[in-house]
């Protein structure tokens, strides 16, 4: 027997082992796939004793309510201490849907939730705890608490802190400050009910669970791909609606910069009207000042991650993208017209994204930065398109132009690409379009001048074959009076050809 049990003890061991050769976020993989894609994780964070007056009584309250409102869609993880953990997860229902994560060869001592272990030491738990839920509720809390909460808040998890216990979910030991703004699935009153020590226990408890409810529906969106959450705003916005997204540094480095954004919104705006929308990403600088210019902001929407909000007072947040980097990628991913002002790397980058799959760009390059060509920006979005005049094109990057004569040329170019260009409403998977004719998509050559080149390419011996090519040159004027003055020529060239190679033959 005793045999028996050393046996059993050391193979336990190596196979535990084998678990703490795993990176962080290697094991958070393991448990999320374990548990499975449609279930949402929430996880409790708090002090391991309740220094609060009622913080005890919220928790006894919360954790059975919240346990029947979610059901089956979400399991509930702590981190096996004793306090705020330990009282959530006794009260929890019947303990089913309850998960307590410890180091290896640690067990909570709860007789509640199953135990489950993961990282070699207290440090490594506390890393994969950190990136293993979807929501974390905090109550109370010191230094540990609000370490754990940056830690999920900076990839884009959801926090939604218990204020009125005090401690880290006030505020207090560097809790993340974003975490501490009112999230798009609250409402004021809400968010309210979670602070304030006035609101009965009950009160706040309904709210935190209405909130986290909302939660988890919203947390659904962050499973999609950055296309399919592009797709999805998309088609919410409709086919006929132009998307102008505004990129630009988080604060204003040039002289007339801020003066350039706040004479151009409200102006392009009006000149748009119902035909046009604003995406921003719900930065400060460019971006906030543009959507608190842009006429009363009906026609604005902020796409931050998940969980966060721009504090704007003005437009619609909305969310997609577990953290900042999905985010991006499904902003490059939206818009069918980009304007950017200053800026940096990161501008630089989403706009190459922007520009590579064939949207309009448009660089107010007298500001400088990103917009004036730094920082990789792409070249071909420096090239005056076919929709702006030469004059333009040169007030958009001369310092010399005063501000109105450069948002005036601004607004023209793109009120003209949305008119006139031909903006694809396809990803460059789906479009039908030949090489040939992908940069007629990126708006920098006509639809004449691409043909043009594939009548050359193709080598067109007749009229026939030419004349469907020259009927969908159809945006540049001027390209379409060489076009038939070069299907003339082709055509001229191609009879005495053809019938020299005739006679050739029947010789």
């Amino acid at each position: 027997e005793s045999a028996a049990a050393l046996i059993a003890i050391v193979e336990k061991a190596c196979i535990d082992a084998s678990v703490t050769k795993e990176t962080p976020a290697a094991a958070a993989r393991r448990m999320r796939s374990g548990w499975g894609k449609e279930v949402r994780i929430v996880c409790v964070l708090g002090g391991t004793e309740f220094r609060g007056i009622d913080s005890e009584a919220l928790v006894k309250t919360i954790a059975p309510q919240l346990e029947a409102a979610m059901g089956s869609s979400a399991i509930f993880v702590t981190g096996g201490m004793a306090g705020v953990q330990e009282t959530f997860a006794k009260h929890c229902g019947d303990g089913s849907r309850v998960w307590n994560l410890l180091p290896m060869g640690q067990s909570s001592g709860y007789g509640r939730g199953t135990d489950i272990n993961a990282g070699a030491n207290l440090e490594e738990r506390k890393a994969i705890f950190g990136l293993i839920g979807d929501i974390y509720i905090t109550v109370e809390g010191g230094p540990g608490v609000s370490e754990e909460a940056r830690v999920a808040h900076a990839r884009g998890a959801v926090v939604v802190p218990l204020g009125r216990t005090g401690g880290a979910s006030s505020g207090m030991f560097d809790f993340p400050v974003g975490a501490l703004q009112r999230p798009c699935f609250s409402t004021e009153e809400q968010w309210t009910l979670l602070a304030s020590k006035d609101a009965s226990v009950e009160e706040s408890a309904a709210a935190l669970i209405a909130i986290v409810e909302k939660a988890c529906i919203d947390a659904s969106v962050t499973k999609e791909t950055p296309a399919a959450a592009a797709r999805r705003m998309r088609s919410g916005w409709g086919k006929e609606v132009r998307i102008v997204c505004v990129l630009g540094g988080t604060e204003f480095r040039g002289i007339d910069s801020e003066a350039l954004v706040k004479t151009i919104a409200p102006q392009l705006e009006a000149a748009m009207g119902s035909s046009a929308i604003f995406v921003t990403g719900g930065m400060a600088g460019v971006q906030e000042t543009f959507a608190k210019h842009c006429g009363d902001g009906s026609r604005v929407w902020n796409l931050l991650p998940m969980g966060q909000s721009s504090g704007y007072g003005r437009g619609t947040d909305i969310n997609a993208g577990a953290n900042l980097e999905e985010r991006k990628a499904i902003f490059g991913l939206i818009g069918d017209i980009y304007i950017t002002v200053e800026g940096g790397p990161g501008v630089s980058e989403e706009a190459r994204v922007a520009h590579a799959r064939g949207a309009v760009v448009v660089p107010l390059g007298r500001t400088g930065g990103a917009s004036s060509g730094m920082f990789d920006f792409p070249v071909g979005a420096l090239q005056r398109p076919c929709f702006s005049t030469e004059e333009q094109w040169s007030l958009l990057a001369s310092k010399d132009a005063s501000v109105e004569e450069s948002a005036a040329a601004l607004i023209a170019i793109v009120e003209k690409a949305c008119i006139d260009a031909f903006i694809t409403k396809e990803t460059p998977a789906t479009t039908k379009e030949t090489p040939s004719a992908a940069p007629v998509l990126m708006g920098r050559i006509s639809p004449a001048e691409s043909q043009l080149g594939m009548l050359q390419e193709a080598k067109v011996a007749n009229a026939h074959e030419a004349a469907p090519m020259l009927q969908r040159c159809v945006l540049c004027r001027p390209a379409r009076l060489g076009a038939v003055f070069v299907l003339i020529l082709v055509v001229a060239l191609s009879i005495p050809l053809t019938l020299g190679v005739r006679q050739h033959l029947r010789g």
